[in-house]
């Protein structure tokens, strides 16, 4: 009787993959995978490197949800202009094809995009920022995994005018601006110039995320 060979434990914690490929892929071909790989975010660097992100999990779903919420509902208040949410995508000035937690775009912005472009899955157009709700996927032992950096590299690079991560586990917002050394904040409301009107009850965030 043969013995069933014993496997390592699986980590818990799912990790991104990234794979560099000859030819960087369409918004088409992007749209293909993810619509053929179900419960998989796909993202592409500016360097055309394609990044798999598996899901955030039952509660940290909840906390994307109460975040994108809030934006909506900030949006609706004051006719800002577009808030794209969880699989909203962005195609950024200088290269990277990415899906911000949730992405507020000003209408300006907006209205300069062709209309035939306002249905593709990577919207080619500059947001006024980008909030991202960090999950352990996005961090590795001495700080964010290489995947997650190269995205906040390619921000930097086309110059997105607010950066926010919220961090859920310490309960910190990392805010970063072009050209400004990253702040960090644990605040229970948050206010941006950026984004007048909008008081951000980070707080309900966190909780969507910690609690059981």
């Amino acid at each position: 009787m043969t013995t069933a060979p014993v496997l390592p434990a699986a980590d818990p914690i799912l990790r991104p993959i990234s794979l560099k490929l000859p030819t960087p892929l369409g918004d088409a071909e992007l749209l293909w995978l993810s619509a053929h790989n179900e419960g998989l975010h796909f993202e592409q660097t500016a360097g055309g490197v394609l990044v798999l992100s598996p899901p955030t999990g039952g509660r940290g779903n909840r906390g994307e949800i109460e975040l994108v919420t809030q934006l909506d509902n900030w949006n609706k208040r004051t006719n800002f202009g577009v808030v794209l949410g969880i699989s909203g995508g962005v195609l950024l000035p200088k290269g990277g094809q990415y899906e911000p937690d949730t992405a507020p775009i000003s209408r300006a912005a907006w209205d300069a995009v062709p209309i035939e472009r306002r249905d593709d899955g990577f919207v080619p157009v500059l947001p006024t920022a980008v909030f991202e709700l960090l999950s352990p996927a996005n961090l590795g032992t001495t700080g964010y995994t290489k995947e997650f950096t190269l995205k906040l590299e390619d921000y930097k690079r086309s110059e997105v005018p607010l950066v926010v991560l919220l961090h859920p586990k310490t309960k910190r917002a990392v805010i970063g601006r072009p050209g400004c050394a990253d702040e960090t904040f644990g605040a229970k409301v948050l206010a941006f110039p950026e984004l007048p009107g909008l008081e951000l009850d980070v707080a309900a965030i966190y909780a969507a995320v910690n609690t059981p």
